[in-house]
């Protein structure tokens, strides 16, 4: 009888103990990356002719979210629960391609493609990403194709590229540090092979 009134006493607190300890677990803050954090000044005033359009077309599907993601084998895909883009990354990519390329040169002006733009005969710089993440093996990856396009001309052929860098430290924010020096050299290999085409 004691021993059932004993176990009565304390199998409550028992549970009371375990219930207080599972409220304790600590649950992971969620971090926010911007891929362009830097503010860029307004660019001066340019001659109409002399402005190109950034159209970074819609992104593959698995990149059109707000989690990072993280490529672990051949065909399987990690998404980070608690990092995130603080924007929606189309809308970074544009960002940070729009001042690498303004940059990287001092000839054009490339402005982001708007609805209702007054500037629709000016030529357009089409960009389409299909790989852009970190992988496991320490590796980031952008890659994709880009093609320039003007209402008189003829529209290019695509140029593919195929951009990687080595992590050399292991969490989410330096993959996103290198991810944006991706952008960079994206930028960079659009304005030389651009001068190349047009000598």
């Amino acid at each position: 009888m004691n021993k059932k009134m004993n176990l009565a006493k304390t199998l409550p607190i028992l549970m009371l103990s375990l219930l207080m300890g599972c409220a304790a677990e600590v649950v992971p803050t969620t971090s926010y990356y911007l891929l362009n954090s830097s503010q860029t000044t307004p660019p001066a005033k340019v001659q109409k002719d002399k402005i190109v359009i950034l159209k970074v077309l819609e992104l593959p599907e698995y990149l059109n979210q707000a989690q990072l993601v993280m490529q672990m084998a051949d065909h399987q895909l990690h998404y980070a629960h608690f990092q995130m883009w603080a924007e929606p990354l189309k809308a970074g990519l544009t960002k940070a391609l729009v001042a690498d390329l303004n940059g990287a040169q001092q000839t054009i002006q490339f402005l982001p493609d708007r609805r209702n733009n007054r500037l629709n005969d000016n030529p357009q710089l089409h960009v389409q990403i299909d790989f852009f993440h970190a992988s496991s093996d320490s590796k980031v990856t952008l890659a994709g194709n880009y093609w320039y396009e003007g209402k008189e001309s003829k529209t290019e052929a695509p140029t593919p590229f195929y951009i990687q860098r080595n992590l050399q430290q292991d969490g989410y924010p330096h993959s996103v540090s290198q991810m944006r020096a991706l952008v960079e050299r994206l930028a960079t290999q659009i304005v030389v092979e651009s001068r190349g085409q047009r000598h």
